[in-house]
């Protein structure tokens, strides 16, 4: 990623403003707290940013360790976590040994690395045998769509690995951000390759209560705005 630590303050105050995001809290963290395995376990938070994913899981039981590349988005972190353990670290390059956790979560991080195999080739390498990786990205029809002034969204040349990253701003808060686009297929070869064998593949859609309680979701009833998929690390062999 970059610039994060440039939007430090502006992503902070979106991500811990009640309502700011219902979206998040609403439909795509349930979806992320169903696919992961059980507490008590050791869970590795890829990206934690200013730490709400690493807070929600922590309240149910896991012992999660946050990496995080930006310093200013890992300082927010501590800050409101009480300066709980934290790692600086790349994705790409996780400073973890080989085989030492249970769990990897990486929420909406991938679309934003360049070289985003490697970075799912780095939580393959960490994850004990047995191990689960649980990961989540802004849905590729969206990563090579628009969004047309009548709310309907337009798909083009989806499957383009080589569409250059668009800068996107968000317009409640301002924040600018970049994103890769993948076909759904790329980011599952990815997880194969790296010697895990997937076990779901997950596209949430808003139910009907939650469309008449927030209208803004309502451009998201019939199209996934992300895309979520588990894929467990293979037991050696004796």
């Amino acid at each position: 990623m970059t610039g994060w630590d440039d939007q430090v303050e502006s992503w902070t105050v979106h991500a811990r403003s009640t309502g700011s995001d219902p979206f998040f809290w609403e439909v795509n963290l349930p979806t992320v707290m169903e696919l992961l395995p059980p507490p008590p376990c050791q869970v590795l938070d890829v990206g934690a940013g200013e730490g709400r994913l690493t807070r929600a899981m922590t309240a149910r039981g896991y012992s999660v360790f946050p990496v995080e590349r930006s310093l200013g988005m890992l300082r927010a972190l501590q800050v409101e976590d009480g300066n709980r353990a934290a790692l600086n670290g790349d994705a790409c390059a996780l400073p973890i040994r080989p085989g030492s956790v249970d769990c990897v979560v990486s929420l909406m991080v991938l679309m934003s690395i360049a070289d985003a195999m490697s970075a799912v080739r780095e939580a393959a390498r960490v994850l004990r045998d047995g191990g689960l990786a649980v990961f989540a990205v802004l849905h590729p029809l969206v990563t090579c769509g628009r969004m047309g002034d009548d709310g309907d969204l337009r798909v083009s040349d989806y499957g383009n690995c080589s569409l250059p990253a668009p800068r996107r701003v968000q317009r409640r808060v301002p924040l600018t951000y970049e994103h890769f686009h993948r076909p759904i297929g790329t980011y599952l070869s990815w997880s194969i390759d790296a010697g895990l064998t997937l076990e779901a593949v997950v596209e949430p859609l808003p139910g009907a209560e939650q469309v008449a309680a927030h209208p803004r979701f309502r451009r998201w009833a019939g199209v996934p705005n992300m895309l979520l998929w588990t894929a467990r690390r293979r037991v050696s062999s004796p």
